[in-house]
Order: structure tokens, then sequence, then C-alpha cells
């Protein structure tokens, strides 16, 4: 009785956790996700973003992605297969971050977009007194650039 308890678990949890993507691009890369390791697949970004191509996927399937990158706002997505590939376009997807890619027939995967050659995911903003010297202050702001705002009637 305790074995087959303990193979409908492994059955159970071994279905939960789907096939791995059918990858044929990308290097294999471990992506911390909350505090564990997971094996992932790294895309360099080309001229339209990073492109995942994916053996034996019928055109038209669609797939669930979503951010798991740690401190990063959860956000998640549909992306149909174009091309026996998966696209991700610069603008809505981040270089720098990991996503979990969920296809419909129940392959998932986590995938990290790398940034572009020469470029870094983090940026730097530097604030100098040359800066300050040269924007005028808008009305109702004082020299120290507080300014002040009437409180609402409550």
């Amino acid at each position: 009785m305790r074995t087959l308890i303990a193979l409908a678990t492994l059955l159970v949890s071994t279905v939960a956790l789907g096939a791995p993507l059918p990858a044929r691009s990308g290097q294999t890369v471990r992506i911390a996700i909350a505090g564990h390791r997971q094996k992932g697949i790294g895309l360099r970004a080309d001229s339209g973003g990073w492109r995942l191509a994916l053996a034996g996927c019928a055109e038209a399937q669609l797939a669930e992605v979503s951010d798991v990158t740690d401190g990063a706002t959860p956000s998640k997505w549909r992306v149909y297969v174009a091309g026996g590939a998966l696209r991700f376009s610069a603008p809505r997807f981040l270089p720098g971050h990991a996503y979990r890619v969920e296809l419909r027939s129940g392959q998932t995967g986590f995938i990290y977009l790398y940034p572009p050659a020469g470029k870094s995911a983090r940026q730097r903003m530097i604030f100098s007194d040359e800066d300050a010297a040269t924007d005028p202050a808008p009305a109702g702001v004082t020299d120290d650039g507080i300014a002040i705002a009437p409180k609402g009637v409550l």
C-alpha cells in the first residue's frame, strides 16, 4: 500500500513539473530564482531582440511567459510560436531578466536574456552641479530645490 501511495505521489509530481522546453538555440545556464538554482537557457540578443528556436513545436502555439527575476515587478505575457521560434522583443522583455516559459503542450523551462553586446543590464545615472545650474527651477520651488505643495481640504 505504501508503495502504491509513493508511486502515485511521484507520478503527480512529475506531471506537475512538465516536460522541458525543446530548445534548439541558446546555451545552458544556471538561474537563481527565489534563492534556488534552476537549469535554464541563456539567449543572446540579435537585431530584433532574442529568439528561442524550438524543435517540433506547432505554428501558432501559445506560450505563457512570466518574469521571475528577483526584485522585478511580476508580469506575464502570451507569445505565439512563429517560424518554429519564440521572439522576445526588446521593448517588452528586458535584458538581464529571467523568464519562465510554459507552452500549451505542457513543456516548461527558464530562459535568461543576456544584455546586447557592449551594453550592461544595469545603467547608472550621474548628476552633477552643472545640470542643476542649467535647469531653471519651476514656479513654487525654493532655492534649495524643495517645492511647497498645499494640503487638500479634509
